[in-house]
Order: C-alpha cells, then sequence, then structure tokens
C-alpha cells in the first residue's frame, strides 16, 4: 500500500492537538472568570507526588507537589475550562518510569470528576475522597 504524505495530512492532527490544548497553553486571562482547586493531603491521606487537573478531554493544568501533611491551592483565570475536570496526583518521572514498556505508568490517584464553575474553590480531600465547593478566595489569597 502507497500511501502519499500531503501538507494537510500533516497539518490536521496539528491543528487538532492545538485546539486540545488551547486552555493548558493560554495565559491567564485577567477578564477570565476565576476558579481555585486545592488538593488537601493534611491528614495523610495519600501519595506524594505533582497534582494536576485534567479535562475530559486530557488536557491538563498543573496545580503543584503536594506531599503528606500540606495543602496546595492554584487560582487560575482561563477561558475554555467548561467541562468535567479531575484532580490527578502522579508520582515524580523517575520514580514511574517502567523500563519494561519504555513508558511512564499511570497516575498513583485520580479523584472522581466534578464539572467546572466559575469563582469557585474546588477541594479535594486525598484522604476521604470528597470534593467539596465553595466560594472562592478572595484576590491575593492564592
Amino acid at each position: 500500500m502507497n500511501v502519499q504524505i500531503t501538507p494537510s495530512r500533516l497539518l490536521a492532527p496539528l491543528a487538532a492537538l492545538a485546539v486540545l490544548t488551547a486552555c493548558a497553553s493560554a495565559p491567564e486571562d485577567p477578564n477570565a472568570p476565576r476558579a481555585c482547586f486545592t488538593v488537601n493531603n493534611e491528614d495523610g491521606g495519600g501519595p506524594i507526588g505533582n497534582v494536576w487537573i485534567r479535562h475530559e478531554s486530557r488536557q491538563r493544568l498543573r496545580i503543584g507537589e503536594v506531599g503528606i501533611g500540606r495543602r496546595v491551592t492554584e487560582c487560575f483565570r482561563r477561558t475554555g475550562m467548561i467541562g468535567r475536570w479531575t484532580f490527578v496526583v502522579y508520582s515524580s518521572s523517575s520514580d514511574r518510569m517502567d523500563p519494561a514498556r519504555g513508558q511512564n505508568s499511570p497516575p498513583t490517584r485520580v479523584s472522581d470528576s466534578f464539572i467546572y464553575q466559575e469563582d469557585t474553590e474546588f477541594v479535594w480531600d486525598v484522604r476521604t475522597g470528597r470534593i467539596t465547593l465553595q466560594a472562592a478566595p478572595p484576590e491575593g489569597n492564592d
């Protein structure tokens, strides 16, 4: 089977990738609605690692590193955040590399999904697995 690679065949996947990563790569927008995401691991209920929020389309935004006994909050002002999200914890990349497969292993912890709401703080308690919503903290307190 002889397949010709044309410029349009090369550009289509790149365009799709750009659309999927638009939110994660979009700069902060001071006019966009604000939302805060908190990971509460103060009670030592979960693994240590890097925490991201992941959209149903697989785009991700980094929250920070959360260890046992810590609470991490990150607030964003971005457009295009509408949809279903989950908190995802990954151990450090060297800890999760599977040499047999030559690729990273799956996340160490994934929360239930939640639907984005403007001006809200989403708090994930790692020990209980519960996500609660509350009013976002005032500007400057995040």
